[in-house]
């Protein structure tokens, strides 16, 4: 959630892999209420479960001011794993980098009113204590459960990037130091549906079986339906990831069936849809899976069979004749030439017109070979150009001098690790944006990279040269 505009209908979307690099999911007075891992169906559903204990209780109605709106908690070493999405969501203001338990419980307390919820499992977990003292209990609760290997309270089993505080505070200290912490607001929202209408594998839409029967007619003629309105694709719960797909595979499908005013291409096709069989999409599914089998199966046996005429081609080729041929053997071609006889005017022009054939075909055989030649001359040029400007890029120096010239946001040069590196046009590529780079421009900017990302990270670009003074 946006800090700036919680009320905003649109949010945006809280990227599953923080929760895959470690984050942990609070209630407002500092309890982990759920497994971070589940589906998002399950954890939306904890969600609702704890909103109704507190209206249940007397506290806040479900759905009014922050009744809905949970922490995320993100630890540093997961910070780290999910780098790009921290940086992004930090510079957004989604994210908030809080140093110590203690500022992170005044941080609950102060944006989410953490002190003031009242439901029996809250008041229990509190003990009557202060909110600073239940949020650490969670998180050495937490870590705890990470060395067993299992969770009491959830049940969840992997807790990577752990732990949270354990080892990472000193006693007396939580107020002015300690671990860092990502901190911000999740709530939940409608993101896909996972029920629609029913569909046959062509996208019409089907009638209720009572309206069949009367009307003798399976589908609604001209009604079609494909993307998220339409039912049974995805079961239970969707695959993430899959929702474009879907639009793309069905909607291709729609448009194939729909007959447009004047359209005869591909009648005979729209006929054979017309007159098939009425199957909705989730009885096609094993009928799917099954094809796709088949035609892999097939491509194999066609890939076998083209190697198999590949090799019998080879082995009809005829052997070389012989260099040494005796003298008083003659070339059958030389006697048919000397005995022409018998053969009509036809025929004469027939073997002209062969023997034209194949010397045209020597000709291009012959240009192919030149103009093959040629090209690889030009690719070893080309390939040798590329290596030596390679090594002149491996050899290259750069002078501070020069490094500071490349100061703008069009020519962008930053030195990292003793090289120095042009990102003028990975800029607006950058998922932090463009300013977090630019303000390094022309000068060394190691610390500040250091700082969020993992030095592997520069393996995608090439250095300009070697920073020298």
């Amino acid at each position: 959630m946006d800090p700036s505009s919680p009320t905003a209908p649109t949010k945006t979307l809280c990227a599953e892999l923080l929760r895959g690099a470690g984050a942990v999911l609070l209630t407002r007075d500092g309890r982990r209420f759920a497994d971070e891992l589940g589906t998002r169906d399950y954890v939306v559903g904890r969600m609702l479960h704890e909103a109704d204990l507190e209206q249940g209780s007397g506290g806040l109605g479900k759905g009014t001011g922050v009744s809905l709106q949970f922490a995320l908690v993100l630890n540093e070493k997961g910070a780290l794993e999910t780098e790009k999405h921290v940086a992004l969501y930090l510079q957004k203001g989604l994210l908030q980098k809080i140093t110590g338990v203690a500022r992170v419980a005044s941080w609950l307390k102060r944006t989410l009113g953490g002190d003031k919820v009242v439901n029996d499992v809250a008041r229990a977990h509190r003990n009557g204590r202060s909110l600073e003292w239940a949020l650490r209990q969670t998180l050495v609760q937490y870590d705890a459960a990470a060395a067993h290997g299992v969770c009491p309270l959830t049940n969840k089993t992997h807790f990577h990037n752990a732990p949270f505080i354990a080892g990472l505070e000193k006693p007396g200290s939580q107020k002015q130091a300690g671990p860092v912490f990502y901190v911000g607001r999740v709530t939940p929202v409608t993101h896909y549906t996972m029920g629609g209408v029913r569909v046959d594998t062509h996208g019409r839409v089907m009638r209720n079986p009572a309206r069949a029967q009367r009307t003798g007619q399976q589908t609604v003629p001209g009604l079609f339906a494909a993307g998220e309105l339409i039912g049974g694709v995805h079961g239970k719960n969707r695959l993430g990831g899959n929702a474009l797909t879907e639009c793309a595979v069905f909607g291709r499908r729609v448009g194939r069936a729909v007959r447009l005013a004047g359209d005869e291409a591909e009648s005979t096709e729209r006929d054979a849809i017309d007159k098939g069989p009425e199957e909705t999409v989730g009885e096609v599914r094993g009928e799917a899976r099954e094809e796709a089998v088949e035609e892999v199966r097939e491509e194999a046996q066609e890939e076998e069979a083209q190697e198999e005429a590949a090799e019998e081609a080879t082995e009809d080729v005829p052997e070389d004749v012989p260099e040494d041929v005796p003298e008083d053997v003659q070339d059958p071609t030389e006697e048919a030439m000397d005995e022409p006889e018998g053969e009509t005017e036809e025929e004469q022009t027939r073997t002209e017109s062969e023997d034209d054939d194949e010397e045209t075909t020597m000709i291009a055989e012959t240009e192919t070979t030149t103009m093959n030649a040629e090209s690889e001359t030009e690719t070893d040029e080309e390939e040798s150009s590329e290596d030596d400007s390679s090594e002149d890029a491996s050899n290259a120096t750069v002078t501070r001098a020069e490094l500071a010239s490349h100061a703008t946001e069009h020519d962008c040069w930053v030195a990292l690790y003793g090289l120095v590196y042009d990102f003028s046009t990975f800029l607006e590529d950058h998922p932090a944006g463009a300013e977090s780079i630019a303000r390094f421009a022309g000068t060394d900017g190691t610390a500040g990279f250091h700082a969020v990302h993992d030095p592997g990270m520069l393996d995608a670009f090439e250095a300009v040269g070697t920073l020298v003074d």
